[in-house]
Formats: structure tokens, C-alpha cells, sequence
């Protein structure tokens, strides 16, 4: 098993966090790196989208279906999904701290493949869990609304074919 975990403290009430974490259809609204979609509900099937980022000059998302795992109210939410040999479980966990609360973001990665690539998964998803967290921290404390993912420029001019050649000249 591989685990990454990112965490962040949050100067909002736990019930908050939690109300904002289990309002599937509210995350465009204010996040752009995780979408979910489907019932905050114990084994309830789930759609996990994931927006990589900008690789090789187009923008990736990656999108996993499967199912709620775990569900206690004001403390965790938890949801698998994966392939044979693969298999992901996320975590969101709320904890109070100082006056505030604790949101914490894991992914754990269990099966063959785990160990080998898993440094790879840990960097694509950390970016976007440390993203999530930021964003529910901005929003929580009344921050504005984060812009949405830049597109790149291209570093290539457009193609831009040959001229025609005339029929029947050679040189």
C-alpha cells in the first residue's frame, strides 16, 4: 500500500466543512480540481473526476467510477474505485483544531501496482489535492471564488502546409 496525504486547517466550524464536502453538485462552484457526482450515502455509487492538469500541452481529467466506503457524518468521507491490480480509496477527514477544523485529504493505492508507479500517482493527485484544500479554505473564510485553469499557449505555430506543387516541372 502507498498513501499520500495532504492536510490543511481551516478557520471555519466542522459542520461547515462538512456541509460544504457532501454537496456533490455545488464542487464546480468552488473547486476546479475534483468534481463528484452521485449520493453522499454509505455504498452509494459515485463518479470521481480528477483534473490533472495541463500535460503535454493539453488539459487531462481523469474520471473513475465506484463507491462510497465509508460515511460518518462530520468526521469522514471515503469512496474506492480502481482496475483489477489497482485500486484507489480517498478519504476527505474532519477534525477539530484550534478553534477551526482540520480537513485532510489521503489517497491510498493498494495492489501490485502500488509500489512501482505510485510516486507518479502521488505527484499528478497531489497538485489537485493540495488544490481542493486551498480552494475549500478560500471558500470557508470568505475568499473569492478561484479563476479557472489557465489553458497554454502553444509553443508551436499552427501547421501550416506546403505549397502545391505543379504538375509535370522537375528540376
Amino acid at each position: 500500500m502507498r498513501r499520500a496525504l495532504h492536510a490543511v486547517h481551516i478557520e471555519a466550524a466542522p459542520s461547515r466543512v462538512w456541509d460544504l464536502l457532501i454537496r456533490f453538485e455545488a464542487y464546480p462552484r468552488w473547486n476546479r480540481w475534483i468534481a463528484l457526482s452521485g449520493e453522499p450515502r454509505l455504498g452509494a455509487d459515485l463518479s470521481y473526476a480528477a483534473n490533472l492538469g495541463v500535460i503535454r500541452g493539453r488539459e487531462r481529467r481523469l474520471i473513475l467510477r465506484g463507491k462510497v466506503s465509508s460515511l460518518d457524518p462530520h468526521r469522514v468521507l471515503a469512496w474506492r474505485a480502481g482496475v483489477p491490480g489497482f485500486r484507489f480509496e480517498w478519504f476527505l477527514t474532519i477534525a477539530p483544531q484550534d478553534g477551526g477544523t482540520r480537513l485532510a485529504h489521503i489517497l491510498d493505492m493498494h495492489g501490485l501496482c502500488a509500489a512501482p508507479i505510485g510516486r507518479r500517482i502521488e505527484a499528478l493527485w497531489g497538485r489537485g489535492a493540495e488544490g481542493l484544500l486551498s480552494d475549500a479554505k478560500r471558500r470557508l473564510e470568505g475568499g473569492v471564488r478561484p479563476r479557472p485553469v489557465a489553458r497554454p499557449k502553444p509553443k508551436l505555430p499552427p501547421f501550416v502546409p506546403p505549397p502545391p506543387r505543379k504538375k509535370g516541372r522537375r528540376r
